[in-house]
């Protein structure tokens, strides 16, 4: 299993420097078309799930349970930077467990996510109800 982590952490490192050099180029040619003003809405291009977005199906990460927890930490913060990368940003609470946010993260990899033209796309876990609280109790705002 180790040697599998360190390949897909580094699939993972190449998957994210590419879709950042790639905007660095948009960038340049100053083809992004960010909003005019805050009245403007985000165009949505087109909806896939998360896994097609950033390119790596959900069957290729192991299962939270499979590994270390240093295992765990190196292929959360890799896949949330190819996450962030593709303009999402997973809203969970700092102080929660790798492992936790390892899973959930896998958990939605094939959920379907509208892509925008520009803009950042918040994805949340919380439904702001303490009784259904996926986090506990613990790390609700």
């Amino acid at each position: 299993m180790k040697r599998y982590v360190a390949q897909l952490k580094g699939d993972l490192i190449v998957a994210k420097d590419a879709v950042n050099e790639l905007k660095a180029h948009y960038e340049i040619l100053d083809t992004l078309t960010p909003a005019q003003d805050e009245g403007e809405f985000l165009v949505s291009v087109k909806e896939e799930s998360l896994a097609e977005i950033i390119g790596f199906e959900k069957i290729l990460f192991p299962p939270a349970n499979r590994l270390t927890k240093n295992q765990t930490e190196v292929l959360f913060e890799h896949l949330n930077e190819l996450i962030e990368a593709h303009s999402f940003y997973l809203d969970l609470p700092q102080m929660l467990d790798t492992c936790i946010k390892y899973t959930l993260v896998l958990s939605i990899l094939n959920d379907q996510f509208e892509i925008y033209i520009d803009g950042l796309t918040v994805i949340e876990f919380c439904d702001y109800d303490l009784n259904t609280c996926p986090f506990g109790t613990e790390h609700c705002l």
